[in-house]
C-alpha cells in the first residue's frame, strides 16, 4: 500500500497542531498556577506577614489580602462591612502607589528592626477595639518598621513604612500605619 505525499502533510499538520495544542494548555496552566501562588496570602503567623500581605494587596487592589493584612478592629464606621473598608484601602493604596509608580508597579519588602507598642499604646488600641464591640483581647503590639523598594517602569524608589500591628486574639493585624519617602 502507497501512502501519498499529501496524506503524510496532513497527518504531520494535524500531528503538529495537537500537540502545540497541548504544549499551550500546558503552559497556560502553569501560568494561572504561578498567579494563584502569587496572590495567596502569607500565613506563617507572624506581624511580618501582615506588611507582606498589605504590599501585595496595594499592587493588586486585592481587598482580600488587604483583609489578610489588619486586625478587624480598624472597622472605621459601623455602616460600614470590614470587607468594604478594605476594598476601600486596597483602592485607594493602588490609587496612591500608582499616581507616583504607574500601573504596574511591584513592591519588596525588607524589614528593619521592630519597636514594642508601650503600656498607653496599646490601652489606646483596647479602649477602640471596646468602643467598636470587640470583646476579645489585645496581648501585644509592635510598630513594624519596613523598607518598600519599588519597582516600576519608570524605576526604583524606597518609600518607608510604619506599621502599627497587634496581636488581637491570637491573630496579628495591622492597626495603624504611615509612609515617609
Amino acid at each position: 500500500m502507497k501512502i501519498s505525499k499529501k496524506l503524510i502533510v496532513i497527518v504531520s499538520a494535524v500531528v503538529a497542531v495537537i500537540i502545540a495544542a497541548i504544549v499551550a494548555i500546558v503552559l497556560i496552566g502553569k501560568e494561572d498556577t504561578k498567579k494563584e501562588e502569587e496572590t495567596q496570602p502569607v500565613q506563617s503567623g507572624g506581624y511580618k506577614d501582615c506588611v507582606i500581605n498589605f504590599a501585595k494587596a496595594v499592587e493588586e487592589s486585592d481587598a482580600e489580602l488587604m483583609a489578610k493584612a489588619y486586625s478587624p478592629i480598624v472597622e472605621r464606621n459601623d455602616n460600614y462591612e470590614f470587607d468594604d473598608v478594605m476594598r476601600e484601602i486596597a483602592l485607594m493604596q493602588h490609587r496612591y502607589f500608582s499616581s507616583d509608580y504607574g500601573e504596574n508597579f511591584k513592591i519588596e519588602v525588607q524589614f528593619e528592626p521592630e519597636s514594642e507598642l508601650d503600656d498607653e499604646e496599646l490601652e489606646y488600641f483596647r479602649e477602640n477595639a471596646k468602643s467598636r464591640g470587640y470583646d476579645g483581647e489585645i496581648t501585644e503590639g509592635i510598630v513594624a518598621n519596613s523598607i518598600f523598594k519599588i519597582t516600576s517602569n519608570e524605576g526604583e524608589r524606597t518609600v518607608y513604612a510604619f506599621f502599627a500591628i497587634v496581636k488581637y486574639d491570637g491573630e496579628w493585624g495591622i492597626v495603624d500605619g504611615d509612609f515617609d519617602e
